[in-house]
């Protein structure tokens, strides 16, 4: 599920001609998010997310080719080893 941190709103960071798929962490930052150009047609993918893990993944339909997906993960510095096969485990 994406969640807002609403305390920025999405005209603060919009970028003309591109609509912004975000999935926020929390009011102190952190989160991620993805531009996305407004004239593709695209589906967030909520079954690529585990909570564990900030991720954010697209399904991007393109005319006349196969739907392919975008995902975007960021690790903290800090996290364990452990999170790379979360990570495996999800994208398997």
């Amino acid at each position: 599920e994406t969640t807002f941190d609403f305390s920025i709103s999405d005209y603060e960071i919009k970028i003309i001609g591109y609509d912004i798929v975000r999935k926020d962490r929390n009011r102190h930052g952190g989160g991620v998010a993805i531009y996305v150009r407004n004239s593709l047609n695209y589906t967030v993918r909520d079954d690529f997310t585990n909570e564990s893990l900030e991720t954010l993944t697209l399904e991007i339909m393109k005319p006349k080719a196969r739907p392919f997906i975008v995902n975007y993960w960021y690790r903290p510095p800090n996290s364990s080893q452990e999170c790379l096969n979360i990570y495996e485990n999800l994208i398997t």
